[in-house]
């Protein structure tokens, strides 16, 4: 199991944060992903949290983009450059 302490683990990451900005908890006994869907929320559309997560995709975009071997056949660098797969 994921634990999230802090809404800036969420806010900061590019997958996780829009799942944590709407109402998409199925089960929350303990009420803990509430408020930190609560915080996400108004934390969001911040510009720091923006960047940084705009940055964090840029980077994964830039990794996956050297990763491609000019080996490997033309049809799996084009899957590599769409879907970030090496």
């Amino acid at each position: 199991m994921i634990s999230f302490r802090h809404s800036d683990q969420v806010l900061n990451d590019y997958h996780l944060a829009p799942s944590f900005r709407t109402a998409n908890i199925l089960r929350d006994p303990s009420g803990q992903l509430t408020a930190l869907r609560a915080t996400v929320t108004r934390d969001y559309a911040k510009e720091h949290w923006v960047r940084r997560r705009c940055a964090q995709a840029g980077d994964r975009v830039l990794e996956h983009l050297r990763s491609i071997n000019e080996i490997t056949p033309l049809h799996d660098q084009v899957i590599a450059c769409l879907f970030g797969r090496e």
